[in-house]
């Protein structure tokens, strides 16, 4: 069955468009003829193709078309007005626009420049005009308001006279790798400011040319002269180790390259610049490539001397603390910070026959007189609250069974931060329990 025909005004209507579109294909053509055309832009399957219509052969031109179409980066290419003549897949994506709908528009309608400052747009623009080219970096802001760090390589399209007829622009996104970048310079600051606060040495070993890397803080610890670029010879290392030292420690930095692991130690340095030594504290571990073998060891060194001559200068103070205060008195105990008496209490045992496992905590309490460990414990819990010298009288068992008369005295051992590290409890010398009313104000000397 065949269509019914068209009505007399559709005809018309159809071959106004017919003839419409034939001129313009008899003005493209005459256009093409007089060498006012030289490229053809056609929207295909694959995206917006440039044919060239001089200098280059028919399967050329598509060949080009295909290829800008296909590669990574951004293509735009305007004319002297800027205005776009061609831009590629990658240029849709990463702009967000449509090509149908852009060719013909100004550069400035896709995306607005940002430059980092004035003089790079400057010598871009004379770049352009001296050289014929020019590659750099700026953002652009797209339409929907993205900032997208570009790099950019634009060249100068000429005509054959040699006129400039418009640019063209290969631009590739470098946003995610300047965001790496700034990240890992943030993260050096970090590391540096960390490492200059606690003085710790950083240092890289390649284990396959053995070069070594110092850090300044290295160089300090070590008392050696910076050099220009941070490398060191293993030697310097070894021979700032104390013989007696260095064979193990040697071992231990072989074994960590050799198992690609982790190791931690300590050692004794002569410093050069001085002669003084040092005790460091070390840290490395290994770095492997894809193949599981050792590439680097990284490590750090701390100079721990200090800290080596605090603890020894303690240890020593307590020790002589021991010494004078069993000197001073049998009945010498210690309680935690808290208030709490723990550990071994041999003159506190000694005195009043309670077992460790009886005088723990609070239980010291039950050696103290019924009607006087209430008010002691009272009085101890506010002293330790307010972190003061406690000062009490108090009936004590001994451990015959005789109830004893003391007067005790407890002082705060203070740490250099002023909180508590412990308390030491001496008794003034004990009498014997009178029986008297008012026994705490009793000093008669017969109750001595």
């Amino acid at each position: 069955m065949t269509p019914p025909p068209s009505s007399a005004e559709e005809r018309r209507a159809e071959n106004a468009e017919l003839r419409a579109q034939l001129a313009e294909a008899q003005d493209t053509l005459r256009a093409i003829r007089r060498c006012e055309v030289e490229a053809l832009i056609v929207e295909t399957d694959h995206g917006p193709q440039i044919f060239a219509l001089q200098g280059l052969d028919a399967e050329s031109n598509r060949f080009r078309g295909e290829i800008l179409a296909q590669v990574s980066d951004s293509v735009i290419a305007v004319d002297a007005d800027q205005r776009v003549t061609y831009l590629n897949a990658a240029a849709e994506r990463q702009y967000g626009l449509v090509a149908a709908t852009t060719l013909g528009c100004k550069l400035t309608d896709l995306y607005e420049f940002r430059w980092f400052c004035a003089e790079d747009e400057a010598e871009a623009m004379t770049a352009l005009r001296q050289r014929g080219s020019w590659r750099g970096e700026n953002v652009h802001v797209t339409h929907a308001g993205r900032e997208l760090y570009v790099e950019s390589s634009v060249a100068v399209s000429c005509a054959d006279d040699g006129s400039p007829r418009g640019l063209i622009a290969v631009i590739r996104d470098i946003t995610e790798r300047k965001q790496i970048d700034q990240a890992r310079r943030e993260n050096g600051l970090r590391m540096r400011l960390a490492t200059e606060a606690t003085s710790v040495g950083i240092w890289e070993w390649n284990v396959h040319t053995g070069e070594v890397r110092w850090d300044d803080v290295m160089f300090q610890i070590y008392g050696i002269a910076p050099t220009a670029d941070g490398v060191v010879h293993y030697r310097d290392f070894a021979q700032a180790i104390l013989p007696e030292d260095f064979p193990a420690q040697d071992e231990i930095l072989q074994d960590t390259a050799r198992r690609a692991g982790s190791s931690r130690r300590n050692f004794r340095i002569r410093r050069r610049s001085d002669g003084e030594c040092r005790n460091i504290e070390a840290v490395e571990t290994a770095r492997t490539n894809e193949h599981g073998e050792t590439e680097w060891v990284l490590g750090t060194n701390l100079d721990v001397t200090d800290r080596k001559r605090a603890e020894e200068a303690l240890r020593t103070s307590e020790e002589h603390y021991r010494t004078a205060t069993a000197a001073v008195s049998d009945v010498l105990w210690t309680n935690s910070a808290d208030g709490l008496m723990t550990g071994d209490q041999p003159g506190w045992q000694g005195f009043t026959g309670q077992s460790p496992d009886e005088y723990q905590g609070y239980g010291w309490s039950k050696a103290v007189h019924p009607d006087d460990a209430q008010p002691t414990l009272d009085a101890w819990t506010r002293a330790v609250a307010e972190k003061r010298t406690f000062v009490f009288e108090h009936r004590v068992r001994r451990r015959d069974g005789e109830w004893r008369v003391c007067s005790i005295r407890a002082v705060p051992i203070l740490h250099a931060d002023g909180m508590i590290r412990e308390w030491v409890g001496v008794p003034d010398a004990p009498h014997r329990f009178c029986g008297h009313s008012r026994w705490p104000a009793c000093r008669a000397a017969l109750c001595r």
